[in-house]
């Protein structure tokens, strides 16, 4: 009655699925809370850094800025803080994104494998069904 019947670990599978969308939940929020940026403005005279709450946490200027034209330094003061903000956004100093694909790709599989031994499950029943209805 088990003809046909492939062994499948569904298990295995649903547990390589759940571990790989933890690490992708744990990736996220870590992310979220580190996500701090760099930035710099005219010609590295100015850098700033700005916080995972988003907020500048530190501006610093190089020696030759003292003989910058307030408005020089107004625009590379504006320059590095974009910078910074730009790399926390797109976390420029965060680790590699998690897999989803390769996720995707395991939720897939189980579905088909799925789909397939339910497939294989039914044609028994109804062989089994008929030859009961047969022997009627």
């Amino acid at each position: 009655m088990s003809e046909g019947f492939e062994r499948v670990d569904f298990e295995g599978l649903l547990r390589q699925t759940r571990d790989t969308l933890r690490t992708a939940r744990e990736a996220a929020a870590e992310q979220a809370e580190e996500r701090t940026g760099e930035g710099y403005g005219l010609e590295g005279q100015v850098r700033v850094e700005v916080g995972a709450d988003g907020l500048v946490s530190e501006v610093e200027f190089g020696p030759r800025a003292v003989y910058l034209t307030a408005e020089d330094l107004g625009e590379g003061v504006r320059e590095a803080v974009n910078a910074a903000l730009t790399a926390a956004k797109t976390g420029g100093e965060s680790g590699p994104a998690p897999d989803l694909g390769a996720l995707e790709e395991n939720l897939r599989d189980l579905q088909d494998q799925g789909i397939d031994q339910m497939r294989k499950l039914t044609a028994v029943l109804n062989d089994v069904w008929t030859k009961v209805e047969a022997r009627r």
